[in-house]
């Protein structure tokens, strides 16, 4: 193994490590090179620690020695010196009391988001106490430097990952990438010895955008909305976990836990998503993660109940209308997302003084994506003239984008969404907002008379006590 020089033998391997760097044949975990490969390479992956870093590991297993990995006792000179090192000053031990504190607190937080995750579906209510364990999680980690860097490349899997500050890691990109933002599949990196679990439970949304007033607006709206879901009054938002902004991506930001295939290519662009090479600023939205959206559920045939799902799309436009005062603009199929949850009982709405009851058939769907909005009385941007827009606005352009899916759908549902459409079509030159309690009454007597699962007969299993009202 001497032909090439060490640091080049160990940094090729340490990108394979199932590879002999020489050879490039195959090696075994149990065998003697790579066993040998091992002691020569794994040092000139650590980094040298400080008394700080040596006293943390030290901390969460007094029995490993945190610079050699191997066991100590603690009637050892080893152990022995570790105490004077790290018990003996007041500084010390406060930094200790420190790490201690967050520990059992991450401990404690592991234990809640078990039961959120190991089941394949949840309750509604399961929704909100999930964010206020999100919600303390993030404000726990919260970080200065929160821009966007290289973590890891999986060339297995052709991903790159990134991280943001050093705990949120984002593992895959997911949707289509847009001048408007980027997605990824994320999740919190714990830091706990046996946080591999624990990371994997954690799954989340991460939203990066630009810092334009736009999308500053939609981090504002899904702050109120966050609010009406935790306040039980609408269950057809989104919740957000909260937001980072990053404000200066050229600051250096280290981290020890980099891969490092990723070693001095931090500064290079290719590696980094087209968005982030175009601005200089961004939002960090974190959001719930949902189990899918209309698009992907409908654009192939189902045995989903369409009736139910389209009675809540609507719903939650008329919700949304009516808490806000805005319009979506936006409403097409992919902006309308669902959470499988445990079916059973009725949601009950009170919507103008009339009782309505809808089936809980195991999906809750949600309305999305608000970096289009606007009040229902407008301003142009270059002007004082206010822009009037049809009070039919979202609920035409959702119904038109379901045409899209006609293949997929019964008949009986075809026939459902062109009554829809007719009423809906009698209001498009109505600008009146105060019209718009008119359409939704309409189509509220639409529903009623064609979703069996929507009805106006109090059921016996409600799921909510209080009805989700609209005045």
């Amino acid at each position: 193994m001497n032909k090439l020089p060490e640091k080049e033998i160990c940094d090729k391997w340490l990108l394979n490590k199932t590879i002999n760097p020489l050879t490039m044949r195959k090696i075994s975990e149990t065998g003697a090179i790579y066993k040998k490969l091992v002691k020569k390479c794994i040092p000139i992956e650590k980094v040298k620690l400080t008394q700080k870093d040596i006293c943390d590991k030290w901390l969460q297993n007094k029995k490993i020695n945190p610079e050699t990995s191997r066991k100590i006792s603690e009637k050892g000179a080893i152990y022995k010196k570790l105490v004077k090192k790290c018990l003996a000053k007041p500084e010390i031990k406060s930094e200790i009391n420190s790490k201690a504190i967050k520990m059992n607190a991450f401990k404690k937080i592991h234990k809640l988001f078990i039961p959120y995750i190991k089941r394949s579906t949840i309750n509604i209510i399961d929704r909100i106490n999930y964010f206020l364990i999100m919600k303390n999680y993030l404000l726990s980690i919260k970080e200065k430097n929160n821009c966007l860097r290289l973590y890891n490349i999986d060339r297995n899997h052709a991903n790159i990952v990134y991280r943001i500050g050093s705990k949120i890691i984002l593992d895959k990109q997911i949707g289509t990438p847009s001048a408007y933002g980027i997605v990824f599949l994320s999740h919190f990196k714990s830091n706990v010895k046996y946080g591999l679990k624990f990371d994997k439970l954690n799954k989340f949304a991460v939203k990066i955008t630009n810092q334009s007033a736009d999308n500053k607006k939609e981090i504002q709206i899904l702050k109120q909305l966050t609010r009406y879901v935790i306040e039980l009054k609408c269950p057809h938002f989104p919740i957000s976990y909260g937001s980072l902004s990053c404000d200066n991506p050229k600051i250096k930001s280290k981290n020890s836990d980099d891969y490092l295939i990723v070693k001095n290519k931090h500064n290079n662009r290719i590696y980094l998503p087209e968005m982030i090479n175009k601005n200089k600023t961004f939002l960090i939205q974190i959001n719930e993660l949902a189990s899918g959206d209309f698009h992907s559920l409908f654009s192939k045939p189902n045995n989903i109940d369409a009736f139910n799902a389209i009675a809540q799309i609507l719903i939650s436009i008329m919700f949304f209308n009516n808490y806000t005062k805005m319009y979506h603009n936006d409403a097409h199929t992919g902006n309308f997302l669902y959470h499988k949850i445990k079916p059973g009982g009725y949601l009950h709405y009170n919507i103008y003084g009339k009782d309505y009851y809808l089936e809980n058939i195991g999906y809750l769907w949600v309305i999305w994506d608000f970096g289009f909005i606007t009040h229902h009385s407008a301003y142009r941007k270059n002007g004082a003239t206010k822009i009037y827009k049809p009070v039919n606005t979202d609920f035409n352009t959702i119904i038109n984008a379901m045409g899209y899916y006609n293949t997929f759908l019964k008949t009986e549902i075809r026939t459902f969404k062109t009554l829809i459409n007719n009423e809906i079509a009698t209001y498009i030159n109505i600008t009146d907002y105060s019209k718009l309690e008119e359409l939704n009454k309409k189509l509220l007597n639409i529903l009623v008379a064609n979703v069996p699962s929507f009805t106006t007969i109090k059921p016996s299993n409600i799921i909510n006590k209080t009805p989700y009202i609209i005045r």
